[in-house]
């Protein structure tokens, strides 16, 4: 039995420190007060924190579709997926991918031993189970109609919705894994700064995190995770607007149709239906509150995203452990230092070795000394001007197309 991974790290500055569970970021929010008007919406600050009222969570609702079962002991497909240790958890995703999300963390060796602590759970609990575990940016080995569906009631919603938008959306829900980075941020203007350099490094972030060249026990032409996202749903996928305020992220975000909301039980709105207009006119007698705002955002998938207190990057491939945590040390490199982060907003980036070379030399100047060993995988890629989907590609061939030498390649619980 085959399992497919991918995981979500968040990286804190060492100056703010935002976590998702801070209380006093959110005490005063009532999720269920009735939303006011679009043009108050839009201006709507938060007042315990400088910061946008959209932007912070209060967890999951009690007894909502979106809550976790108690202990984090959910049940999916006959198996215990899903548990907890410390702060981060673990859970089934859309198509069965088991998904890692890590706590808030300025330290890469506090995040660098949380993967390794989340492994070793996870090849033991494998071994015993004899399920085996891989990473890529696409399932390697089946085809779609293979693969099993989650069946939560919101992925029943968006299975049924985004199969008649785009082309690859189910192999988007049913197939894809990716490595995410989540950034905190001490205001709006540090918001702002860090949302335009995710958009212009997103070329060469997706260049370098390339992964998904052999689908289906077959050798493609190109990657195929970023094909796929580009035929999901051109309404909630792909690179995001430019923006210039916490506002007009707002008002992208009302004009997206919405997949549902939840109150007793979870109502399917999927018909088209912008926020906006939920906003102005409601939905079978209910009228939108916080919680149907926050869900809303995130059913949102751009490239880079705004999401509780923090900044979504989503177009990393997923990666074997070892590039994952290069990338994760990239991100912190480049994302926490004022004027790396200016650098990059000066100039245009390009999915070539050029600029993955000039990408890696900024990142690693923001870097302590006693951090920059992280990086090691990737300026071997970069020297080797060789991308993991390409080395997967050679593995593969070499060895006839047999998928037992692909899966030792791919396979993270290895003797």
């Amino acid at each position: 039995v085959l399992a497919r991974l991918e995981w979500r790290f968040a990286l804190s500055g060492k100056q703010w420190r935002l976590r998702l569970s801070d209380d006093t970021l959110v005490k005063e929010v009532d999720r269920d007060v009735v939303l006011p008007p679009v043009g108050e919406l839009v201006g709507w600050k938060k007042r315990a924190a400088n910061a946008y009222v959209f932007l912070r969570s209060h967890g999951p609702q009690e007894g909502s579709e979106a809550d976790l079962v108690t202990d984090w002991d959910t049940v999916f497909a006959g198996f215990r997926l899903s548990w907890k240790y410390e702060e981060s958890t673990s859970e089934p995703n859309r198509g069965a991918q088991i998904e890692l999300s890590a706590i808030p963390s300025a330290d890469l060796d506090e995040i660098h031993g949380i993967l390794r602590q989340f492994l070793n759970e996870l090849c033991a609990i494998g071994e015993e189970l004899n399920v085996g575990f891989y990473i890529a940016g696409v399932d390697a080995f089946h085809p779609r109609e293979a693969r099993p569906w989650n069946h939560k009631a919101r992925y029943k919603v968006m299975r049924d919705y985004l199969g008649g938008r785009g082309k690859y959306a189910h192999r988007m829900m049913q197939q894809t894994m990716s490595v995410q980075f989540n950034l905190d941020y001490s205001d709006e203007a540090d918001a702002l700064r860090k949302y335009e350099a995710s958009r212009r490094l997103q070329p060469v972030f997706l260049f370098l995190a390339s992964n998904s060249q052999v689908y289906a026990g077959e050798v493609l032409d190109k990657p195929l995770r970023g094909e796929i996202w580009l035929n999901t749903d051109p309404d909630r996928c792909g690179l995001p607007p430019a923006i210039s305020s916490f506002d007009d992220y707002v008002n992208y975000a009302l004009d997206v149709p919405m997949f549902f909301i939840v109150r007793d039980e979870l109502l399917p709105i999927a018909n088209g239906l912008t926020f906006r207009s939920f906003l102005a006119e409601g939905f079978e007698g209910h009228q939108a509150c916080f919680a149907d705002w926050e869900l809303h955002l995130s059913t949102l998938f751009p490239e880079v995203r705004f999401k509780r207190n923090a900044l979504e990057l989503r177009m990393f491939d997923g990666n074997s452990p070892e590039l994952s945590m290069a990338f994760c040390a990239l991100v912190k490199g480049i994302f926490f230092n004022p004027e790396r982060i200016e650098a990059v907003n000066q100039r245009t980036w390009t999915d070539s070795w050029e600029d993955a070379k000039s990408l890696l030399e900024l990142g690693m100047s923001g870097l302590s000394d006693n951090e920059k060993h992280y990086l090691a995988p990737l300026a071997q890629e970069i020297d080797e001007r060789k991308q993991p989907g390409q080395a997967t590609v050679e593995v593969f061939e070499a060895n006839n197309g047999d998928p037992q030498k692909l899966l030792q390649h791919l396979k993270l619980c290895v003797k």
